[in-house]
């Protein structure tokens, strides 16, 4: 059961006496016929500090670093049924692998929430540095008028059909739409492609810190 750690006593006691090891967690899982034909990805939050990944044997990758999400393709090796999922993680202090020291334990274990997930053949990446393969920026913003500059991850197999509709909605703070873009847009299969999207916010409601910290959601 994740998040988990193997120093919750030795690594608050103050003897300076934490193991630093490595361990293995193995979990079958049952994934419903639902998700046959799905993209299957597997994605941890976190775990400390080097860890690699198996599914039903096969090696899917191996991360290092102890503070970032990672996530790996794991349709060809998930099958409908009973599965196994092992993950070896280590925080054995490795020089190569910042930080080297701090004021604070260095807890083995998967740290943070894993999960898998299914998506439709052509989806919004996932697997772009297990970021959620929308990218947000606000290039301009005034009283008057504001510009989302939205950039979109998305990727299909080589049988997909190439057409899709790519939907963006700007939500106020009560969740109602306050603007959005609905646009055709041509993929090549089989290619993980970018897509970008503008969209303009008139007389927007500004963030002004403590006193009126509003936010719109795309």
């Amino acid at each position: 059961t994740c998040p988990h750690g193997w120093n919750a006593l030795d690594g608050e006691e103050g003897g300076n006496n934490d193991v630093r090891g490595t361990c293995w967690y193995r979990r079958h899982i049952v994934l419903p016929a639902s998700f046959a034909g799905k993209q299957l990805v597997i994605r941890f939050q976190g775990a400390f500090q080097t860890a690699a990944v198996y599914v039903n044997g096969k090696k899917l990758g191996e991360h290092e670093g102890g503070f970032a999400a990672f996530c790996y393709d794991a349709t060809a090796a998930l099958h409908p049924g009973d599965n196994t999922v092992a993950v070896t993680v280590s925080n054995v202090q490795d020089t190569n692998i910042p930080p080297w020291d701090a004021d604070f334990t260095f807890f083995g274990g998967i740290y943070r929430p894993a999960e898998i997930i299914a998506v439709a053949p052509t989806h919004i990446s996932l697997t772009d540095y297990a970021s959620p393969g929308v990218y947000i920026t606000t290039p301009v913003v005034t009283p008057e008028a504001a510009r989302v500059h939205i950039r979109t991850l998305v990727e299909s197999p080589a049988d997909a059909p190439a057409g899709v509709q790519l939907a963006c909605d700007i939500l106020d703070a009560s969740g109602k739409i306050a603007t959005s873009s609905n646009e055709p847009v041509t993929l090549t299969p089989g290619k993980r492609q970018e897509i970008a999207t503008d969209i303009s916010l008139p007389t927007p409601h500004l963030w002004n810190g403590r006193p009126d910290p509003y936010l719109y959601t795309v």
